[in-house]
């Protein structure tokens, strides 16, 4: 041991070794650290959990069946893989957020979905506040223009006119 600055330290099944202030170096059975003024990881190996954090800036997280990936300002990333969900965002350019059976995406002031309902696939596209465009199925269409003063709806034989935001009755 170098006072008051460095020492070293080994033992059957664990490791210390640190080099203050610089880097402090720890790993045994169970987990391992990493720690300096510019870099922090954890892992512990008894539970699936690690930590990174470098500058303050990037941070990647995983707790159980979460993780988180942040690169901060501009990239979020939150999933959750029980779930089979995931939220990312370039803020604040762009988001996105994925769950079992659809994606929605939105960049500057257009949006997508895409996803699978009971009659289908649906999909929609919206460019705001201009006009929306999508379908539940493939025998359903809709649009609209400024957000429904004047749209039309078909589905099957069945169609219907959007007027003044208003939808009329169902014809065929």
């Amino acid at each position: 041991m170098g006072l008051p600055l460095l020492w070293r330290f080994l033992s059957p099944g664990s490791e210390r070794f640190a080099f203050l202030p610089f880097f402090d170096y720890a790993k045994d059975a169970t987990r391992l650290r990493l720690v300096s003024p510019v870099f922090y990881h954890h892992e512990d190996y008894l539970e699936p959990t690690s930590s990174t954090v470098v500058l303050g800036l990037y941070w990647d997280m995983r707790r159980g069946p979460d993780r988180i990936k942040v690169a901060f300002p501009l990239w979020w990333d939150f999933e959750n893989t029980d779930a089979k969900t995931e939220l990312s965002t370039a803020f604040p350019f762009f988001w996105r957020y994925q769950g079992e059976s659809e994606q929605t995406c939105v960049l500057l002031n257009s949006a997508w979905t895409t996803g699978k309902t009971d009659r289908g696939s649906s999909w929609s596209f919206h460019l705001f506040p201009l006009f929306d465009l999508g379908s539940d199925s493939s025998e359903h269409f809709r649009w609209q223009v400024l957000g429904g003063l004047v749209g039309h709806e078909r589905s099957g034989s069945l169609h219907r006119w959007r007027v003044g935001f208003v939808w009329t009755d169902p014809s065929s």
